[in-house]
């Protein structure tokens, strides 16, 4: 009992508190729906990259555009021996390796930096179904910000795939001259 200067307990029937329940029960249910079963859609993180536009080719004094220049190699000739694995590789779709084919000379010693945000590896063979997966190269996990080193000293010329044995829908090629 109260006295009137005293606030009154409010009590409420079992049907208004299940109704209540009710009401966030369900909210709750269907958002463990949408997390649970589309996991993969929402945890796809970071979202797909696409390639910059590859660079105009230079004028000549002419004016025109130089032939010279757009049958050139890329300025990228110069680290011909090193592969990245640039941001958001681990999202299929993406691009996996830059460049993703590559010529080098037998005994060159490829750089392979790891500029994504989770770990990749360069793997040589086809896939991990491969019999012959990693019997040539393999860089072993290469972390976020870390390099690891190809050496074809011991490949003969040829073109030798590969890829990364934690995303193996990431594929490249080797050429050896």
């Amino acid at each position: 009992m109260t006295t009137p200067d005293e606030n009154p307990i409010i009590r409420t029937s079992p049907a208004r508190f299940m109704k209540g329940l009710v009401i966030i029960i369900i909210p709750l249910i269907v958002l463990g729906y949408i997390t649970v079963f589309h996991w993969d859609d929402t945890a796809s993180v970071p979202p797909p990259v696409s390639a910059p536009p590859p660079a105009p080719a230079a004028p000549d004094s002419t004016g025109a555009e130089s032939s010279t220049s757009a049958n050139a190699p890329a300025p990228a000739a110069a680290s011909a021996t090193a592969i990245s694995i640039p941001a958001g590789a681990a999202t299929q779709g993406n691009p996996s390796y830059t460049p993703d084919s590559i010529t080098v000379s037998k005994g060159d010693v490829i750089t392979v930096s790891n500029e994504d945000t989770v770990p990749h590896t360069v793997t040589s063979g086809s896939g991990p179904q491969d019999p012959n997966s990693a019997k040539l190269f393999d860089t072993s996990i290469i972390m976020a910000a870390e390099s690891g080193e190809v050496d074809t000293a011991t490949l003969e010329a040829g073109e030798y795939q590969y890829y990364c044995t934690v995303h193996p829908f990431m594929t490249g090629l080797i050429t050896v001259q």
